[in-house]
C-alpha cells in the first residue's frame, strides 16, 4: 500500500513506529529542499538507510528527524540494493532521538556549518599546559577563523561530528562563535499537529492491516 504524507501532519519516527508496530516491508522516502532520505523495513525492522552520504540507520533517521517540513511516501514491497543487518525501528529511533538530543545541545553553542568560528583572543585564564593531538588538530584547523564548515573540511568531519568538536574548544575557552542565519541548515523542532487528514485515514487503514 502507498502512503503519501507530509511532516506538518506526522513526524518521520511516528511514520516508523508504525511501520514497525505493523510490521511493513518496503521503503519510506523523505523529501525536503534540497535534502532527501530513505530508510527501507522488512517485517517491522531496519534493513537498508541512505541518506546525503549516510548509511547507518541511525545517522539517517537522525538526520530525518531534523527536517522541519517536507513530504514523505512508503510504497509496500521495494527493498535496498545493499541489505544491512535487521535492526528493530525502535533501537534505530532511540539511538536516533540520543543524538537529536545531543545535537540540541550542541547547537546551542554552533548552530550550523555556516556559524563563524574563531580562536579567542582574551583565552589565557588559567595556561594551558596540556592539549592532546586530536584537540590541537581541531584548534589549528579553527586558525584564525571562519565558517564551521570550513573547519569540518579541513578535518574532514561530517556536520554533527564538526559542531561538536567545535563545541569542544568554546566550552574550553579558546574559542568564540557568531552564530550566522543558515536557510539551508535544517533546525530542529517538531510541526504543529495538523488537522485529521487523508493522510491520517491513510495511516489508520495501514495499521489496520
Amino acid at each position: 500500500m502507498a502512503l503519501l504524507g507530509t511532516l506538518a501532519e506526522f513526524q518521520v519516527d511516528d511514520v516508523l513506529v508504525l511501520l514497525g508496530t505493523t510490521k511493513k516491508t518496503g521503503v519510506l522516502a523523505v523529501e525536503a529542499p534540497r535534502r532527501s532520505g530513505r530508510v527501507w523495513v522488512d517485517a517491522g525492522h531496519v534493513v537498508g538507510a541512505e541518506m546525503a552520504g549516510h548509511t547507518e540507520a541511525h545517522d539517517v533517521v537522525f538526520e530525518l528527524l531534523r527536517l522541519p517540513d517536507g513530504k514523505f511516501s512508503f510504497e509496500s514491497g521495494s527493498a535496498p540494493a545493499d541489505l544491512m543487518a535487521p535492526q528493530d525501528v525502535s533501537d534505530v529511533l532511540a539511538a536516533a532521538r540520543s543524538r537529536l538530543a545531543e545535537w540540541r545541545d550542541i547547537e546551542r553553542v554552533v548552530p550550523s556549518l555556516s556559524s563563524i568560528v574563531s580562536l579567542d583572543p582574551e583565552a589565557g585564564g588559567e595556561p594551558v599546559l596540556h592539549i592532546s593531538a586530536d584537540d590541537w588538530r581541531i584548534v589549528a584547523a579553527i586558525g584564525a577563523g571562519g565558517p564551521v564548515k570550513l573547519v569540518a573540511d579541513r578535518l574532514g568531519l561530517a556536520e554533527f561530528d564538526a559542531c561538536k568538536a567545535v563545541k569542544a574548544v568554546v566550552d574550553a575557552q579558546l574559542a568564540v562563535v557568531q552564530p550566522v542565519a543558515d536557510s539551508d541548515a535544517p533546525t530542529t523542532g517538531s510541526a504543529a499537529a495538523a488537522p485529521q487528514s487523508e493522510v491520517a485515514r491513510q495511516l489508520s487503514r495501514l495499521r489496520a492491516q
